[in-house]
């Protein structure tokens, strides 16, 4: 549920590091520029809800695909659910991001202790037995962080249509610590059971080495292939300089169904409380 909705653009590239307020109208499918929030909310919920809608998939393909991977079972064991003092180090080592709708920041959370620890602990537990969230439990405030410049950009007054823009959704700091804990609880058991070649969302692991790979494969290729272009007597080598090529079809995150989350986290043997808390938070 996204009780707000705000507008803040990325600074231009040519001037990154002055911030400044800057006027985003967002266009209309129709070329049409949106004269009221109204029409601005209606243009953003008309193009990200259809890229946030339950997606639907087939249940028993999904399971067949897992099938034959063969056992590839989550040590579970070395996972535990967060108690009071992992959520307490958490808030204490959470930056003072932005907070939610509810207006509690982290900084609050700090200030409350073990007292705000056992509340949020109490929560969570009551959650993995089972018992559904609060009503507020998934609010947020929506922002839409408008992306790159462009040549007819004005100092104090930008245009891009709903697609070009970059959703971020802000949750509460009670919902986000919770997760968090959760996920402080399990990381060390996710990298040593995860595949090197997953760098990103790995604790210890950056997804930045990913680019360097990339980025020093190319750089090998190219210099095995350079240099004998213009050697007389040596084969062209043209047609084979290196070049790379990247897609960025969608947003991925909202591409990915949360059945299909859970009919894994099944097939990787997860408890029903670490189920549950993912429930919740999706």
């Amino acid at each position: 549920a996204v009780t707000e909705v705000l507008m803040i653009p990325c600074p231009p590239h040519r001037d990154i590091f002055r911030r400044r307020a800057v006027t985003v109208t967002i266009v209309k499918d129709t070329g049409d520029d949106a004269r009221k929030g109204l029409e601005t909310a209606h243009a953003m919920s008309a193009h990200w809800g259809e890229n946030f809608s339950k997606k639907l998939i087939d249940s028993a393909i999904a399971n067949g695909m897992f099938e034959k991977l063969g056992n590839k079972s989550f040590p579970w064991g070395k996972a535990t659910l967060p108690t009071e003092d992992t959520i307490e180090q958490f808030v204490k080592r959470a930056k003072n991001s932005m907070c939610g709708p509810d207006g509690v920041s982290y900084a609050a959370w700090r200030a409350a202790g073990k007292h705000g620890a056992r509340f949020l602990h109490n929560g969570l537990r009551a959650i993995a037995d089972g018992r559904p969230p609060p009503r507020e439990h998934n609010y947020s405030s929506g922002i839409f962080l408008v992306k790159g410049a462009l040549d007819d950009d004005l100092p104090d007054l930008v245009k891009r249509t709903a697609a070009s823009a970059r959703p971020l959704n802000m949750k509460n700091c009670s919902t986000k610590a919770c997760a968090g804990a959760t996920n402080f609880s399990i990381a060390g058991a996710v990298t040593k059971w995860a595949s090197q070649v997953q760098k990103g969302f790995c604790k210890g692991r950056q997804c930045l080495d990913n680019v360097c790979r990339i980025d020093a494969r190319m750089r090998a290729v190219d210099l095995a292939h350079s240099g004998c272009e213009y050697e007389e007597g040596a084969p062209c080598r043209v047609g084979r300089l290196p070049f790379a090529r990247a897609f960025d079809i969608r947003a991925a995150f909202p591409s990915l169904e949360h059945e299909f989350l859970y009919i894994l986290l099944e097939f990787l043997g997860a408890p029903i409380g670490f189920i549950n808390i993912i429930r919740a938070n999706y």
